[in-house]
């Protein structure tokens, strides 16, 4: 799994090796593990793409749930 633009502007896109063959969550949290925002994605494709323009500047953790598997990004907000 790839995730990038990183440092990102608004939006910060997910590539899965093989389309997942069931939902994905992307909960993203502050560096404080507080949750600012939740994503599910019940049919995804190889490909998802999170707005996070609503998030201010800084850096925050994005995890990606597929499955039993779990993956965690440290992310960098800037515009």
């Amino acid at each position: 799994t790839a995730v990038y633009p990183n440092p990102f502007g608004d939006r910060i896109r997910c590539y899965f090796d093989a389309t997942p063959s069931c939902g994905v969550r992307t909960p993203s949290c502050t560096r404080r593990g507080r949750l600012v925002t939740k994503n599910h994605f019940k049919n995804p494709t190889n490909r998802i793409e999170l707005d996070l323009s609503q998030l201010a500047n800084g850096k925050y953790m994005l995890v990606v749930n597929v499955g039993s598997q779990t993956l965690t990004k440290h992310i960098i907000k800037h515009d």
